[in-house]
């Protein structure tokens, strides 16, 4: 049961791995993708710019976040993480 596991485990993360590869040509030629960040940097010259105008300084105070996330975890009684 163990090594059917292993090998599901595996399996997911070969295909998980093959399927977030970005080829060499996409990276080099990433600003005609603006909208893709494909590496770590941004593009290949490791510019970390992005020319997308959506944001801007007109309208920057007007965001709001759209996702709220805990450090905590509840449990029964109310119990953090920590076990305080």
């Amino acid at each position: 049961m163990r090594r059917l596991q292993s090998l599901a485990i595996w399996s997911l993360a070969a295909c998980f791995s093959a399927s977030a590869q970005v080829s060499f040509d996409r990276i080099r030629a990433a600003e005609r993708e603006p909208g893709n960040w494909l590496t770590y940097s941004g593009n290949y010259s490791a510019h970390r710019h992005s020319p997308l105008d959506q944001i801007h300084a007109g309208n920057v105070q007007k965001l709001k976040p759209g996702v709220g996330l805990s450090n905590q975890r509840r449990g029964a009684g109310g119990d953090d993480a920590a076990g305080g």
